[in-house]
């Protein structure tokens, strides 16, 4: 998971700057996190508090908006969003946390496939997601059970460096990552090769350097000046989901910054009354500081989260209840 991070930021300044170089620096000012990251974060943090991964993606892409497709975006503003259809990368680049969250390979696929219809619902869109955390959870065992479980999905592609074409597809993108993973021998190899070989650079690097962690770890001089660049939220997100499923690794997170540790204080947060939509007949009244009397029926606060019923209202049938 952390490697799909780091991967993003490195291979961010060069998405639509492509290099064919090898030797470039790995981190600079223009590096910054992007929509991988975002939602790589809130997949864990829906695993974490057992939260359905379509609230937390909501939830994070909206404290974070404007990095995102035309259709994704709409679909995250939605105030009902649903399935549409995409076979995109977004996917495969959110799904590392799940590789390492199940204890077999038929949950951990089962949970991929959850993770990608909620948006990404085209079979090449599932079959993306599935094959990437694959692959992370078959990685424990090595790079060649890795590589085996990729090639159960997709036939292996490596293009020069350079002369992969910018393009957004599971179906195409997958190949190419399978190639770098077979041809590299270390996690910044990995990265490099997946920034170099052109094309859409930060998701190539994030859904590469998932499954290159797996394999290799991640070292020091890498993890160490990526992680700066998250926000303590997300910090915190990656210290907690590795607390629980790889106790290792939440040290990377804490000699970055120790206040990523605050399990003192862990308020939910996803009470039961939040929703993560707005119902658009409410935006008015919230606005004036009154409720919908449109749903004055509504007696179950469950039902009214899931028909998409207003923050606002939920609260004051809380309220009332009690």
């Amino acid at each position: 998971m952390i490697g799909a991070i780091i991967g993003d930021i490195i291979g961010s300044r060069f998405e639509f700057n492509n290099t064919n170089k090898l030797d470039f620096d790995l981190f600079g000012p223009k590096c910054d996190f992007t929509d991988d990251t975002i939602c790589t974060v809130a997949i864990a943090d829906a695993i974490f508090w057992n939260v359905e991964y379509k609230r937390a993606l909501i939830k994070w892409c909206r404290k974070y908006p404007n990095l995102y497709g035309s259709a994704f975006s709409q679909w995250i503003n939605s105030p009902d969003p649903q399935p549409y259809g995409s076979m995109a990368n977004g996917s495969a680049m959110r799904v590392s946390p799940i590789g390492w969250a199940f204890d077999t390979l038929k949950k951990t696929q089962e949970e991929a496939e959850k993770s990608a219809i909620i948006s990404h619902n085209h079979p090449d869109g599932i079959k993306g997601a599935v094959a990437t955390a694959s692959a992370i959870f078959c990685a424990k065992e090595g790079k060649d059970a890795a590589i085996n479980s990729l090639k159960g999905f997709y036939n292996a592609e490596l293009p020069l460096l350079g002369m992969n074409p910018f393009h957004v597809s599971c179906e195409r993108t997958l190949p190419i990552c399978l190639g770098i993973i077979e041809k590299t021998n270390s996690f910044e190899e990995a990265i490099r090769y997946a920034v170099a070989v052109g094309g859409d650079s930060d998701t190539i690097a994030a859904i590469v350097g998932s499954i290159a962690e797996r394999i290799y770890g991640i070292p020091e001089s890498i993890y160490k000046p990526a992680l700066k660049y998250l926000p303590l939220e997300m910090q915190t997100v990656l210290y907690r989901f590795c607390n629980k499923y790889n106790p290792t690794y939440k040290n990377y997170i804490l000699k970055i910054n120790p206040k990523a540790n605050i399990e003192s204080s862990m308020e939910d947060p996803y009470p039961q009354w939040e929703d993560t939509r707005i119902c658009h007949n409410c935006i008015n009244r919230i606005a004036e500081g009154s409720g919908c009397d449109d749903y004055d029926d509504v007696s179950d606060v469950n039902k009214a989260i899931d028909k998409g019923y207003c923050e606002f209202y939920i609260k004051n049938t809380l309220n009332k209840k009690a």
